[in-house]
């Protein structure tokens, strides 16, 4: 047999055996299990510690950042349970500084409705009925206070569920694993409560009530303790409530080492309300660390 025969089957035979290893390398990799049956990060008898940074993201009046605290235990690599602390702060948003703070001007004669001018209101109100002023009808103060919840602590207690552990190939070149939960549980929310408001402190209606000037006057420029059925100062007195709220979430994990990254989105159904129950939707993000 010529050498160059011999050479070409030794070269034949060699591809044949290196393709099969490869294809079944190949299959292994990609249609069995095997790849990412083999966690690096076990959550089995284990416990994390997550702190979070957040916010409320469906409220009308009030912005509220939270800042909480969460612990969890796992009794399997599927399921565990968790105790979550979280804090809110609480600042008004720019709508309700308006509707509070509203003036009425039904002739469409100043610049700025919401919390105007002084200088202005009163220039405008002094014109009224004068001939060539344009002025028709004298501007009043009409403040709407309507239901405001401001969440202050919040105290719940979730089963979490684990269906998904996987890895992932970031910029073709590090492996990121990750898990994939739910929660599912039971809280307390402690809140103030600011009930809808139609007649004010004075005994006057919040809208449509016809002020003497010496009504206006008592608004323009007032102190907080004088302006006690207008702005800030004319909020009905708040009421301490705790409600019981039910809680549903998703949320993932990237694991580096013993620390993660997590990001969690909660709906939180707060019942025994005025209109039966209300519903808060918080996103959330933060590291966490596991023992």
């Amino acid at each position: 047999m010529k050498p160059k025969l011999i050479l070409s089957l030794f070269v034949l035979m060699g591809s044949l055996f290196t393709s099969a290893e490869v294809s079944a390398r190949s299959y292994r990799a990609s249609d069995g299990t095997d790849v990412v049956k083999d966690k690096l990060f076990p959550k089995r008898k284990s416990l994390e510690i997550s702190p979070r940074f957040g916010l409320i993201l469906n409220q009308s009046y009030v912005d509220s950042v939270l800042t909480s605290l969460g612990v969890n235990y796992y009794m399997s690599e599927e399921w565990g349970f968790g105790l979550d602390l979280t804090l809110a702060i609480n600042s008004d948003k720019t709508e309700r500084t308006c509707i509070e703070s509203f003036y009425n001007d039904p002739g469409d004669d100043m610049s700025e409705v919401c919390n105007p001018d002084p200088t202005e209101l009163i220039q405008v109100r002094d014109q009224y009925g004068q001939a060539g002023s344009g002025v028709k009808e004298k501007p009043n103060y009409g403040p709407a206070y309507v239901p405001v919840r401001e969440i202050g602590q919040i105290i719940s207690v979730n089963a979490l569920w684990n269906p998904v552990y996987g890895k992932q190939l970031i910029f073709k070149s590090f492996i990121s694993h990750f898990d994939l939960f739910l929660e599912s549980g039971g809280a307390i929310v402690i809140s103030k409560y600011y009930p809808k408001r139609n007649i004010l402190a004075n005994s006057l209606k919040a809208r449509g009530e016809k002020l003497a000037d010496s009504d206006l006057d008592g608004n323009i420029g007032a102190t907080p303790e004088e302006t006690y059925a207008w702005g800030l100062s004319g909020r009905p007195p708040a009421q301490d409530k705790a409600n019981v709220a039910l809680n549903l979430g998703i949320g993932q994990k990237f694991h580096f080492g013993a620390l993660h990254f997590n990001l969690l989105l909660r709906n939180m159904l707060i019942l025994g309300t005025p209109s039966g129950f209300e519903s808060l939707f918080a996103f959330s993000t933060g590291l966490g660390v596991r023992f």
